[in-house]
């Protein structure tokens, strides 16, 4: 029995450090015009990573503002539907058969479509999923429980004009449009984070100043930092945090859903306010909410901690806010969090708000306080992908930086329950035949 315990801890030992352990990917080089890449977006399926933005060259081979990246061997694939334009969003089907690509391009996949597609992820062919916006499109996400897609941009109108859609727009799997009929003052530009409520009922725009859209109760109203819209008409719910910055313009800058919570991340210090002057609860640069379950309404959890003393560029303001697993992470401008001196990642308790100080990762200088910062966790092999001007020549965990982006381990990956029961149940049949065969024949 000695035995069987010790081979069992060795085991567990040794998978310790590979569950533990901070590390960088490798990721090949992405360039354009002979300088660095942008990287806007990610999208994990599996051990392939893909990748848009503005570049035309990836690991040296000639790729148009997408490519796919193998997670196993850091080098790029085969797989080149190209882009004639920049990609500002991508997002996968739920049985990751389709990419879903927004940006400023009039072809994808080797076929004429405007600004908003969807390729095949075995062929990078186009598919004949065509929207068809009359103008770029800025933001887009995929709500895993409908399928359905969202897109943000400077568009007004979709499906050959039949459609209007007054910069915000949702797309079935199918192809079948709904578009913002209202008036509004939001542009595609104004956007810093768009996500949706878990059951995709309700849309919520981190975005630049005040904005005002028709409500879903009658007349309009303004929301400032964040919005949040009814999917089936985009219509304003009466949920309005109104994160506030007496300092900042911009003060929601990050969102992120899990369960029925939303997480805010900005550069604001207060939540609550009226107006950009208005004090409200005192909340500094994170703030979560327990929110109804179609996501149209929300209560302050005023029992999670927030930043507090976070210093660094912009204030310290969050810049992106990931969920790996049932784990938070917290990107931004920082330089210090919650009395930690972690700089630019850290990695929160998403019930208490408590920092992980043994999470730290070590940076030339504090490199995500820039805006745009683009963030997305990949569940699946635990990385987190940040993609930020400046990161270039920076040096990461002691390594110099040739992207703009990069790929961080986690301590996020763990196995399955499935796994667990087939490390003990071998462990058990291993001790079954062993005790079998120290028993004497009789």
């Amino acid at each position: 029995m000695s035995f069987l315990r010790s081979s069992l801890l060795l085991l567990l030992a040794s998978m310790a450090p590979a569950l533990h352990a901070q590390s960088l990917a490798a990721m090949p080089d992405v360039t354009y015009n002979g300088g660095t890449g942008l990287v806007t977006s990610f999208a994990v399926s599996g051990d392939t990573l893909y990748i848009g933005g503005l570049f035309d060259t990836v690991d040296g081979s000639s790729r148009s503002n997408l490519a796919a990246i193998n997670l196993n061997t850091g080098h790029v694939t085969a797989w080149d539907p190209g882009a004639s334009g920049s990609v500002a969003g991508i997002g996968l089907s739920n049985d990751g058969s389709t990419l879903y690509v927004g940006g400023s391009f009039t072809s994808l996949g080797g076929q004429s479509r405007n600004y908003l597609g969807a390729v095949s992820t075995a062929s990078g062919s186009a598919t004949a999923w065509a929207p068809d916006p009359n103008n770029w499109v800025t933001a887009l996400t995929v709500n895993k429980a409908t399928g359905n897609v969202f897109a943000l941009g400077d568009f007004t109108q979709a499906s050959g004009a039949s459609t209007t859609a007054n910069h915000v727009m949702g797309v079935t799997a199918s192809g079948t449009v709904t578009g913002y009929g209202g008036s509004t003052s939001f542009v595609g530009s104004d956007y810093r984070s768009i996500a949706t409520s878990t059951d995709g009922s309700t849309l919520y725009i981190a975005h630049i100043g005040g904005k005002s859209w028709d409500a879903a109760g009658g007349g309009s109203v303004t929301r400032w930092g964040v919005s949040a819209l009814e999917t089936s008409d985009f219509l304003a719910t009466a949920f309005n945090p109104s994160p506030q910055e007496a300092t900042f313009a911009s003060p929601g800058q990050s969102l992120a859903v899990h369960g029925n919570s939303l997480y805010i991340g900005g550069q604001f210090n207060n939540i609550g306010g009226v107006s950009n002057t208005t004090a409200g609860t005192d909340r500094a640069r994170l703030a979560k909410f327990d929110m109804n379950a179609d996501g149209s309404d929300g209560t302050l959890d005023t029992t999670f901690a927030t930043i507090n003393s976070a210093s660094g560029p912009n204030s310290g303001g969050t810049r992106g806010l990931v969920f790996i697993g049932n784990k938070l992470f917290v990107v931004g401008g920082f330089t210090n969090y919650a009395g930690s001196g972690v700089g630019g990642v850290a990695l929160v308790d998403p019930n208490t708000g408590a920092i992980d100080s043994t999470y730290n990762v070590t940076t030339s200088s504090s490199l995500f306080g820039a805006n745009p910062t683009y963030t997305y966790g990949d569940s699946t092999n635990g990385y987190l992908f940040i993609s930020a001007n400046g990161i270039s020549g920076a040096t990461v965990l002691g390594a110099t930086q040739t992207n703009n982006f990069v790929a961080l381990s986690t301590p996020s990956v763990v196995p399955e329950p499935t796994t667990y029961a087939a490390i003990f149940g071998c462990a058990a049949l291993g001790f079954v035949v062993w005790q079998r065969r120290r028993r004497p024949v009789r």
